[in-house]
């Protein structure tokens, strides 16, 4: 059965669901997205990922026709008419039509109903392996749609076995592609406090009681910590156990990185319960 979409004021089959291709989200790679996961008919956190989603388009002044409220009620007019249990939810805005190549026009939204994602219990029992690169992500604090070096580095990270590209400058590892990054040192979390993007489970992470440490944090320093995990909406907590050719602590992901999983699990099912 085809899934519903919404776009700009109506509710249509996905296939019918399309943009103009004058947008500049297509030809200048301006837009902004956020995602999150339904569970049970239950939106997990839609209201944190809808006031990140919110200031991104503040940001880039994208201006939604849209309200806030509004998209609350269309997310749940897409779960009811689709009969969702489980799914991934994405929002996504564009910056329209422009008058002139470079200007935002009318912004386009839309919401779209995707597969829901579950990390394979390997990846979680095992850790995953990342490939580090310098770079540093364009306007870090909006979660844009650009991806270009990300996409652009797929087949490299395919043929090493990496799940995601590790960004790091000469000041700091910053996070990956797809995810906020810590590294455990002597039972303190260590992470990025500037120029990384501000990840739901980031934020929960950190309030889970562990002491913390947001600073620069180089390379080497990361590759030589006791433990080291992403947060992510689909990862929650998952360990790193390889960076490059480096080895992480002892290969497994660690006590810490299983704890903080847990309890971010925990988290939502506290909000099925509720």
């Amino acid at each position: 059965m085809e899934k519903t979409y919404y776009l700009n004021g109506a509710f249509l089959p996905a296939s019918e669901a399309k943009i103009h291709v004058g947008d500049i989200a297509i030809g200048r790679g301006y837009g902004v997205f956020d995602y999150f996961q339904v569970r049970e008919g239950v939106p997990l956190f839609r209201s944190e990922h809808l006031d990140r989603f919110m200031r991104s388009c503040k940001l880039l002044n994208i201006a939604l026709d849209e309200s806030r409220a509004f998209l609350e009620q269309a997310i749940d007019k897409l779960i009811y008419i689709d009969h969702i249990d489980k799914a991934g939810i994405k929002l996504i805005a564009t910056g329209g039509v422009s008058p002139d190549g470079f200007s935002p026009g009318k912004a386009s939204t839309a919401i779209l109903v995707l597969p829901y994602y579950e990390p394979p219990q390997q990846m979680v029992d095992n850790g995953v392996k990342l490939l580090s690169f310098e770079y540093q992500r364009l306007l870090p604090h909006i979660k844009s749609t650009n991806y270009l070096y990300n996409v652009y580095l797929s087949p490299q990270l395919k043929a090493a076995g990496a799940i995601e590209p590790l960004y790091y400058t000469s000041e700091s590892v910053r996070e990956t592609a797809r995810a906020n990054i810590f590294a455990v040192i002597n039972g303190v979390l260590v992470t990025s406090g500037e120029k990384v993007l501000s990840g739901i489970n980031r934020e929960k992470t950190l309030q889970l009681g562990y002491p913390v440490e947001l600073r620069n944090i180089t390379l080497e320093e990361m590759k030589n910590a006791d433990e080291v995990f992403l947060t992510g909406t689909t990862k929650r907590a998952i360990g790193v156990t390889r960076i490059d050719d480096a080895i992480i602590g002892d290969g497994k992901p660690g006590t810490i990185t299983m704890d903080i999983r847990k309890k971010l699990l925990a988290k939502e099912a506290s909000l099925l319960v509720s």
